[in-house]
């Protein structure tokens, strides 16, 4: 199970995970520990694993860190084109709406410190400003936009490293730290 395929959905995880380990390098300069393009998991086929050297997560890394889970869906555009991307970002998008929403919705990370509702969340929030729920959602949209932006535009800029890893990828199940420095 986790010998090479060769295969076009070796090439096409290849493309996608290396997305995620090159904006992971250089949005939140942190170079990953390994990167998969084939798995033993039924439910995944490629993965990047990549751990910051810090515990927190700042108000300032938000957009890059949104970024990042929009790389592999942008590599996809960007080397497949618009009309053959994949369907292999669904969790990261699910991902990188759940963090938009958390940070805004859970963390103050929006214009007024507090907790609101929703219907996503699994714990009750102390304050709820219903009022201000619509406000929160195109706050949430906005990073999200500028994330997919900025995830589009560092891919572009290091499209030569992009392909180098994905072309490594899509012979080879993995990449660990050392290789991808």
């Amino acid at each position: 199970l986790r010998k090479e395929k060769l295969d076009d959905q070796q090439a096409i995880t290849a493309v996608h995970e290396s997305g995620h380990a090159v904006l992971s390098s250089i949005l939140m300069r942190t170079i990953p520990v390994s990167v998969f393009s084939v798995t033993a998991d039924n439910y995944s086929l490629g993965f990047v694993l990549a751990r910051p050297e810090w515990n927190y997560v700042s108000k300032a890394e938000i957009i890059n860190r949104l970024a990042v889970l929009f790389g592999g869906l942008e590599a996809e555009r960007l080397i497949f084109g618009d009309e053959n991307i994949t369907i292999g970002a669904s969790q990261d998008l699910l991902s990188a709406t759940r963090l938009a929403t958390y940070v805004l919705y859970s963390c103050g990370f929006g214009e007024a410190p507090a907790a609101y509702g929703n219907t996503n969340m699994n714990e009750t929030p102390t304050i709820i400003f219903d009022a201000e729920v619509s406000s929160l959602n195109g706050d949430a949209k906005e990073m999200l936009v500028a994330a997919q932006q900025l995830a589009a535009k560092t891919l572009k800029e290091q499209r030569v490293l992009l392909l180098q890893m994905a072309n490594y990828l899509s012979d080879k199940r993995m990449l660990d730290k050392s290789s991808v420095k």
